[in-house]
């Protein structure tokens, strides 16, 4: 058996890695199961025989199993045997239950009929041995939510610091199934920030950087990313969407921020969270590259964290198989997907990076966000109306960064550094 699972999941690596020549940033490559794959010759005619030898294995291997324990359960307590089976009944019906797992996610995710469930296969190419992974999720978890926990309670409590876009619970209530509840069960609370974030925070958005899809953009970043550590000397946060940008920016940046400015520079990956986390704190002169792991449930008070950069909106990768699978399915109901879903759950993932900054009442700061679209684009203004009430920068890059510097210097002197070109380019050493 352990030789066929090998196989399988070999053959499985090699058909992903082959057809999603596309690999994402984070090393990951994932192909979604549809109807449509069906066509693939190699998927028909390799991996659906592959994995029906594979579901017979399992299936014979476990009623082996099963045939075992009925048998060990038939020796009474009282035989002359003496021996207790006990340990062994639990470790045999937990393998029989991994069996029983393994071989209903298998039946979902190759030979799955029902339409309203999201089936996708995934390679993790970045670790030493790739990782092969299958996944099956609802497209609409409303319709589990309601027959599995509404129904079941008379009062379900619902709460987080990030439940709303533009101050409305309609996104939330149509992604966990509450349009369809009982609306005399419904009662919807929004609560004011127990800060002042108009006079603790300022939001910064230089107008004239290079956008994302513009070959600049990176050369942006850096220039950008250099200016404000200059003005805030360390002390923040670089916010990222994905892992090979922050690798292209940390290599440019980091030599730089540690040789000219003396700033500490911690990087995800390089520790466990935990010890970056407290390495962070120590270090006041420190700055943390992280990705999107970090825009949410990290809680850093004082003055160790004063500037959180948020390099792009973080929208999700459209050719993720959930994403693009509930994008479908609101295109075909008529909606618009984009704005819809996509523009909301970005949105929501906007206020949590925001929310890093103000930890306590006496916490102050500055968002600088280096995607102009906040501010240029039509669905902007859902980002910022998302936000608590606070003070907004926008222009150029040079008068931002005159601003930032004022206001930073309410609370400490910062030293001086000649500024770089905005243009993407450090100054000459």
């Amino acid at each position: 058996l352990e030789h066929h699972i090998a196989h399988a999941f070999d053959l499985l690596c090699e058909f992903v890695l082959q057809y999603d020549l596309a690999q994402r940033s984070d090393g990951e490559f994932k192909v979604r199961v549809t109807p449509s794959l069906e066509q693939n010759k190699s998927w028909a005619e390799d991996c659906l025989p592959v994995m029906e030898g594979l579901l017979a294995d399992f299936r014979t291997f476990g009623a082996r199993i099963a045939f075992l324990l009925k048998r060990i359960s038939e020796i009474e307590p009282g035989d002359s045997s003496k021996v207790d089976f006990s340990n062994d009944r639990i470790e045999l019906t937990g393998v029989v239950n991994r069996i029983d797992s393994a071989v209903s996610t298998i039946e979902d995710v190759f030979f799955g009929q029902d339409p309203q469930r999201v089936r996708w296969i995934e390679v993790q190419s970045r670790m030493k041995n790739p990782a092969v992974r299958l996944f099956s999720v609802p497209l609409d978890v409303g319709p589990v939510l309601a027959e599995q926990m509404y129904a079941h309670f008379p009062s379900v409590v619902l709460t987080s610091a990030t439940l709303t876009v533009e101050g409305r619970f309609d996104f939330l209530a149509t992604r966990i199934g509450l349009h369809d509840a009982d609306e005399r069960r419904i009662q919807f609370l929004s609560l004011a920030s127990p800060f002042d974030f108009a006079n603790q925070a300022v939001l910064a958005v230089p107008t004239d950087i290079a956008g994302p899809n513009e070959p600049a953009y990176r050369n942006t970043l850096v220039a950008s990313m250099l200016q404000c550590l200059k003005v805030t000397g360390g002390r923040a946060f670089l916010l990222f969407t994905s892992f090979s940008m922050l690798g292209w920016v940390y290599r440019q940046l980091a030599p730089e921020l540690e040789r000219e400015l003396g700033i500490t520079v911690l990087r995800q990956g390089d520790e466990n969270r935990t010890a970056l986390l407290e390495r962070f704190r120590r270090d006041k002169t420190s700055v943390l590259f992280a990705t999107l792991s970090f825009w949410e449930g990290v809680d850093v008070e004082g003055d160790s964290l004063e500037c959180v950069v948020l390099a792009k909106l973080p929208f999700k990768v459209p050719d993720d198989p959930v994403i693009q699978a509930r994008a479908e399915d609101i295109d075909r109901r008529g909606g618009n997907a984009f704005l819809e879903y996509s523009v909301p759950i970005a949105a929501i993932k906007f206020k949590q990076g925001f929310g890093r900054l103000i930890r306590n009442r006496t916490d102050r700061g500055a968002v600088l966000i280096l995607d102009k679209r906040v501010a240029q684009k039509y669905y902007g203004r859902i980002f910022l109306n998302s936000l608590p009430p606070c003070r907004i920068i926008q222009g150029n890059s040079l008068e931002v960064f005159e601003k930032l510097e004022r206001f930073f210097s309410r609370f400490h002197p910062r030293p001086s550094f000649p500024e770089p070109p905005l243009n993407g380019l450090s100054p000459p050493k």
